[in-house]
């Protein structure tokens, strides 16, 4: 039988590609003799955490299925048909094999519901006798849009596993191997950004004669309206250094005012609105860090008064 550690180490490097630690299965055994097939089989872990979506938001952007299959050894086909002739339609090896095809193809479909998902799929074939061997892996993904799998999810992702065994008795004429792993993870696209954030930002501005650099904390405080859009207020302080004429000042510098906008994904987008300015910014969500930036311009005693900047918040637990 193929050393045991070598589908282990390939089922973790499985599961670290998918960006998440699979649950451990339960494993039951039966045996009915010396001479008779021995089989494992795995029971699927049942969901821990039910989602309440049924698919794609809707109006939301659709992300593009990234996808890579690879085929060594044949092709299932030929193994199918090989082992037919050898073992029969009611073998262990052939009956795991038309199981194995079944649930990889159900993983995907269920999967594929989800608004972000991703699977794992990978089977074994080995003919004990010739050394021959069979080696197939399907992996499809979909983020959520404007996301990339590098990026670390501000979501929960879920998880759901199966693997297969069937181990004829290699002193047999005839002695196959089938072994196979269905993982399937998803996630949903929707980030809910209530809450408290503070963190610290920096901003350079200036007019035709004076140069300003603040640099001070913020604060937001959001509620999400729905899945995808949220308001709340915001409060900054800081001290300001100044650069000009004789009719620049600097000092300490504070305010409070409203905030807007909408979230898709970890992508978030909105205004501040202090007094009459109006700032609009972007930012990216990355777990618990809200990391952004903005720029604006105003008239201000006749002269442009135009400024960039940018901040990092946390959230607070």
């Amino acid at each position: 039988m193929r050393n045991y550690w070598t589908w282990a180490l390939l089922m973790a490097a499985l599961f670290l590609i998918s960006g998440c630690v699979p649950k451990q299965p339960t494993i039951q055994q039966e045996s009915t003799g010396a001479e008779s097939i021995h089989e494992t089989r795995v029971v699927e872990p049942k969901e821990e955490v039910v989602s309440t979506n049924a698919g794609p938001i809707a109006g939301q952007a659709v992300a593009d299925i990234q996808q890579e299959t690879s085929e060594s050894g044949g092709t299932l086909s030929e193994w199918k048909e090989t082992m037919l002739t050898a073992t029969g339609a009611e073998s262990e090896e052939s009956k795991t094999t038309a199981q194995c095809e079944s649930l990889m193809a159900k993983k995907i479909e269920e999967c594929s519901k989800h608004q972000g998902w991703s699977v794992d799929n990978a089977m074994e074939i080995t003919d004990f006798k010739t050394n021959k061997h069979y080696e197939f892996q399907d992996v499809k993904r979909q983020d959520c849009p404007g996301t990339s799998p590098t990026d670390k999810p501000p979501y929960t992702i879920h998880t759901d596993t199966a693997f297969l065994d069937a181990q004829s008795d290699n002193t047999r004429a005839t002695s196959y191997q089938v072994v196979c792993s269905i993982n399937c993870n998803w996630w949903d696209c929707t980030s809910d950004l209530s809450g408290v954030w503070e963190g610290d930002y920096t901003e350079l501005s200036g007019s035709s004669f004076c140069k300003f650099k603040e640099v001070g904390s913020k604060k937001f405080i959001i509620s999400m309206k729905d899945d995808k859009s949220f308001s709340g207020s915001t409060q900054y302080s800081g001290r300001t250094s100044v650069t000009g004429g004789q009719h620049c000042e600097g000092g300490a510098n504070s305010g409070t005012g409203t905030l807007s906008g909408t979230v898709s994904g970890t992508k978030v987008s909105g205004m501040l609105k202090y007094s009459s300015i109006s700032i609009p910014f972007t930012a990216t969500l990355a777990g618990d860090t809200l990391s952004g930036a903005y720029a604006y311009s105003t008239d201000e005693y006749g002269s442009t008064h135009s400024a960039t900047g940018k901040f990092t918040l946390n959230k607070k637990k």
